[in-house]
């Protein structure tokens, strides 16, 4: 359904995790660790300002759903041993990841008046099972060099999906640190990763099935080959600066767009899918540096270029380019962060968002520029016991992460931390 004016997205995300770590001696030491997500998302379309035709007016609620977007949980465990030169790191994990039910309570068709989609609750039960095995050696050849090898083994299948996957990848790393300097390091990395797609990836998704082009392709991970460039120097206890480049090749590249269904083009849908490949190729500069004993200031930059190919909806645009959706090419950030007291400390930032290219409506657009605001203070109420308390977008900058909603505004939690 395509967004009107006064459209929006709520959503309310709990994350719960813990760990626990044993060091074994000076050399060794393992981790357990587990998480559990509820993210929940309530969508409310109104009728446009052209909707008075005696069936809806302008205002009038035309749809409405509250989803339980997430209801993942996962387990971790890992050890860390240091034999001579060698630091050795191995480890498992597992995740399921899984939502809950989806809610229509209002789903109207302003053209007759009619019900678009069935109202009531439904559990599509779909889920994502995926299993991570790695082993990884950092190795201190002499002073000046060291290399890291590893290897990481992934399984992925899914469940009752109109098109099942059931998957794995064996992907290998290497890298080599370069110390030029007691204060400059440069190191270069090489490596393939697995990314698997999220639930509220599968949720959009599943909006596909009502485009021709989507429908029963499945959602796969996607298979990244990846170098990495990195020069750091530091400033002998007060900060650093860092220089970053990289490039990636993305097969199976999981994208989301505004797209219009099949059965009537004048409606769309938010719709999370593969293409064929994407590449990225960007530099950042970053670092941060402390002016006065309880006052660090940080600050950093990036550019990057985008190109993707095999994009099945793009013949459904008359105005297209090959950049990929909703990336920006420059973003910047700034803050400090001011430890008022040994158990108080309160930092702030601006985080530069450009534009972005989207597509919609037959037609290229852009997605404009935006900076936001964020704070956040903590305290250690008692030993290994911390509580902060954040805000994000403390202005209530009104903007768009993605085509035809209006992200959060100001939003503010807590949390607590705990360590023994």
């Amino acid at each position: 359904m395509t967004p009107n004016e006064g459209s929006y997205q709520e959503k309310e995300r709990v994350m719960y995790n813990t760990a626990y770590t044993q060091h074994i001696n000076d050399n060794a030491f393992f981790e357990l660790s587990a998480y559990k997500v509820y993210e929940d998302r309530t969508d409310k379309n109104f009728a446009a300002k052209d909707s008075n035709n005696g069936l809806v007016k302008e205002g009038d609620t035309i749809y409405e759903r509250e989803l339980e977007m997430d209801r993942s949980y996962g387990f971790k465990g890992k050890s860390e041993v240091k034999i001579s030169d060698h630091t050795i790191l191995f480890g498992a994990e597992r995740k399921n990841l899984q939502g809950g039910e989806t809610d229509i309570k209002v789903s109207v068709n302003p053209n007759n008046g009619n019900n678009q989609r069935p109202l009531g609750s439904t559990d599509s039960r779909q889920k994502i099972i995926t299993n991570g095995f790695f082993l990884a050696d950092s190795w201190k050849l002499n002073d000046m060099f060291t290399v890291d090898l590893g290897m990481r083994y992934d399984t992925y299948k899914t469940e009752n999906f109109t098109y099942d996957h059931d998957d794995s990848k064996l992907t290998p790393r290497a890298g080599l640190t370069y110390t030029i300097t007691p204060q400059d390091k440069a190191a270069v990395y090489v490596y393939q990763s697995y990314r698997t797609p999220t639930m509220p990836d599968t949720v959009h998704y599943s909006n596909g099935e009502d485009v021709a082009e989507l429908r029963d392709r499945g959602i796969k991970p996607e298979e990244v080959n990846a170098i990495d460039f990195v020069y750091r120097h530091d400033f002998r206890g007060k900060g650093f600066i860092k220089f970053s480049a990289w490039y990636y090749d993305i097969d199976n590249y999981s994208l989301r767009r505004t797209v219009p269904t099949t059965a009537d083009p004048s409606t769309t849908v938010n719709a999370q899918y593969n293409i064929d490949n994407a590449e990225f190729i960007g530099i950042s500069l970053g670092g941060e540096y402390k002016v006065f004993k309880n006052l660090t200031v940080n600050a950093g930059v990036s550019y990057q270029k985008s190109e993707k190919s095999g994009d099945p909806t793009d013949k459904d645009f008359s105005s297209s380019s090959d950049e990929v959706d909703n990336i920006p090419e420059y973003k910047g950030n700034a803050g400090f962060v001011w430890k008022i007291t040994d158990k108080l400390t309160f930092d702030m930032g601006l985080n530069y968002i450009g534009e972005r290219p989207k597509y919609e409506d037959g037609k290229q657009k852009t997605l404009s520029s935006y900076t936001l605001a964020d704070a956040s203070i903590a305290y250690e109420v008692a030993k290994n016991t911390i509580l902060e308390v954040y805000a994000d977008n403390i202005f209530d900058k009104k903007y768009e992460e993605t085509s035809g909603y209006e992200a959060m505004g100001f939003n503010a939690g807590a949390s607590v931390r705990w360590a023994y």
